[in-house]
């Protein structure tokens, strides 16, 4: 029912070429998969199966625990996630469903049409066709991923079903080599879905992506192995005419694997994971998250950085900056679907929906102008509820997946800790939102703030606050094509650019990912994104009274400074970046009474002169 990997028109049944052992990636003809059945022959017993924390597979115990789980410990359960993971990255670059052909460059055998393999891919390179879905003339050289779009998150969605659904199939073929607990591993293996790390309840990257070896019990009992969450080993060099080593992301072609915490772009210099939690907890992704998720009731506004305010995409942005520094994988777009930490990033992206979805079920994408587009959209179509998310088609209808198909997360056969169960309607939405500020904000300074303020006395009143926060806005082309970031301070900054987001004066950051391109596409498109910036931390850390506009406003215009860094570190002048726009905004909201609820937030008050001298 999934996923149509469907050739002219004509359906075709997938024959999975699956190692002859869990480790291998020899040939067997005994496996037939249809991965458009996958996903919902796996369905147990007519349970959703969970999309887990993937601390849970590192801890002494797993925190939410599946049906069969108690059948398992923890290694057991670990060990078919990780031989499922290392089954696919080892199979050959023109096996169809390939770890390597999923992340980027695929090879289909087109059966109904000819008999020839092509190159393919969906994310980032190689910009060439993909599942016979060829490019539309008078698009860009890019990928299909849409990014600055509205169609960012629904796009995702079934793009990682189909990640999910291979990993379904290895995970199956594994568990049946376990002699003695066939049964139970095959019935855990249905239950197994994609992992996600919830990078904003703990901004540090999981120890179990961080070690390069791991322990495992395989069929013939423990072993060290591997992590296939620790790197992808590509297997044999990249093509230089797939991925011409003179682009802007051209010494990605040195690395025999991915890399994360890239400092320089010497292989040798990399996986900084101190500076990588670092960056993470610069960002202030907890309490980012838990804005974005409280104060955008609007699906456009909450989806993508296409539209003014916070947006997931934009916290999305960073944790993929944060991950790969200034040279790693997942710092390009081109290459960061490569990095295994991209799955868990993207599955707790989709999560962060799902909670939004149950939060707001009256809001869903309305139609908004496409500025980019991607390889199939054209610059500047209008994009709604029904355009195709090519190159993803439903098996059942013969129809392209499209964001009103695949808006509930059951059509895919999965769902996350936090939905779980029979509660509906306004049951559901008090238990989400008691989960959602648990988890990003039990003990933050925002609570704090509204702790010490004076109360009336009045039970069941809720009481004012003001939030402040930064507007941004800036072209995505303003320096060729290079992404580059903004960096805000209060305090003094950092004499060397190199420590600017090290240092305690950042209160923020906003990485400009401009989409994966052809350098030869020109004119530059004015491609606008937005992003919000919190002040409110930073001024509780400084003592100020947020309730006082004159206070605030005197404060900020001699503390709050911003600069602009290349991805090398390196300062641009802020007259090279003519499109950067800031502007000082507050708005009042009503506090919650208590924590099934969020703040109420009013119309927002814009300063526009208020930072005249920073913009200088």
């Amino acid at each position: 029912m999934i996923l149509d990997f469907s050739f002219c028109g004509i359906g075709i049944i997938i024959f999975w070429c699956i190692g002859t052992n869990a480790l291998s990636s020899s040939k067997r003809s005994d496996v037939k998969n249809d991965i458009i059945k996958n996903l919902d022959e796996s369905i147990p017993h007519g349970s959703i199966p969970l999309r887990q924390n993937i601390l849970s597979f590192q801890n002494d115990r797993v925190s939410l625990r599946l049906s069969w789980s108690s059948i398992f410990s923890d290694l057991e359960l670990r060990s078919l996630l990780i031989q499922a993971l290392i089954s696919l990255q080892k199979k050959q670059n023109t096996d169809i469903y390939s770890y390597y052909q999923l992340a980027g460059k695929l090879l289909v055998f087109k059966i109904s049409c000819d008999s020839e393999l092509i190159d393919e891919g969906i994310h980032g390179r190689p910009y060439i066709p993909w599942n016979n879905v060829v490019k539309t003339p008078g698009t860009y050289d890019t990928g299909y991923c849409s990014h600055n779009s509205v169609l960012f998150l629904t796009w995702h969605r079934p793009y990682l079903a189909i990640v999910e659904s291979s990993l379904i199939a290895e995970a199956q073929y594994i568990a049946k080599g376990y002699k003695n607990k066939s049964d139970e591993y095959v019935e855990a293996a249905k239950n197994l879905r994609l992992p996600y790390w919830d990078w904003a309840a703990d901004p540090r990257l999981p120890e179990i992506a961080t070690t390069p070896n791991i322990e495992i019990y395989a069929w013939n009992g423990t072993q060290i192995v591997d992590n296939p969450l620790f790197q992808y080993r590509f297997n044999g060099p990249l093509d230089p005419i797939l991925f011409p080593p003179n682009e802007q992301d051209g010494w990605f072609s040195q690395y025999s694997h991915t890399v994360r915490g890239a400092n320089t772009k010497s292989p040798e210099e990399v996986n900084h994971f101190d500076v990588v939690n670092t960056h993470l907890q610069r960002n202030n992704i907890m309490s980012n998250t838990w804005r974005v998720l409280v104060k955008s009731s609007n699906f456009n506004s909450f989806s993508s950085t296409a539209t003014p305010g916070l947006s997931l995409e934009e916290i999305h942005n960073n944790v993929h900056s944060s991950i790969g520094g200034r040279y790693g994988h997942m710092s390009y777009l081109s290459f960061s679907a490569f990095d295994p930490i991209f799955w868990l990033h993207h599955a707790n992206i989709d999560r962060l929906f799902a909670l939004w979805q149950v939060l707001n079920p009256d809001s869903y994408l309305e139609p908004q102008e496409d500025v980019f587009g991607n390889f199939v959209i054209l610059p500047h179509s209008i994009v709604d509820a029904s355009t195709n998310l090519k190159p993803f088609r439903n098996s059942e209808t013969g129809k392209w997946w499209t964001s009103t198909s695949v808006r509930d997360i059951k059509t895919f056969s999965y769902t996350y800790p936090e939905l779980q169960g029979n509660q509906t309607g306004k049951s559901l939405k008090s238990s989400v939102t008691a989960a959602i500020n648990r988890l990003y904000n039990p003990n933050s300074t925002t609570l704090q703030r509204w702790k010490n303020l004076k109360q009336d006395g009045t039970k069941n009143r809720r009481q004012e606050a003001k939030e402040w926060s930064l507007a941004m806005s800036v072209f995505k082309f303003d320096l060729g094509g290079a992404p580059f970031k903004v960096l805000f301070f209060m305090d003094s900054v950092p004499a060397l650019s190199t420590d600017w987001e090290i240092s305690d004066s950042t209160i923020g950051s906003v990485i400009i990912f401009p989409p994966p391109y052809s350098s030869a596409a020109e004119p530059l498109p004015q491609l606008i994104t937005y992003a919000e910036i919190d002040l409110d931390d930073g001024l509780q850390r400084h003592g100020r009274d947020t309730m006082n506009v004159t206070d605030v406003i005197e404060f900020l215009q001699n503390q709050l400074e911003w600069r602009i860094q290349k991805m090398d570190g390196s300062p641009v002048p802020n007259d090279q970046v003519p499109s950067l726009n800031i502007t000082l905004q507050d708005e009042v909201i009503l506090k919650p009474l208590d924590v099934t609820e969020f703040p109420i937030y009013g119309e927002k008050t814009l300063h526009p002169d208020a930072l005249k001298s920073q913009r200088k």
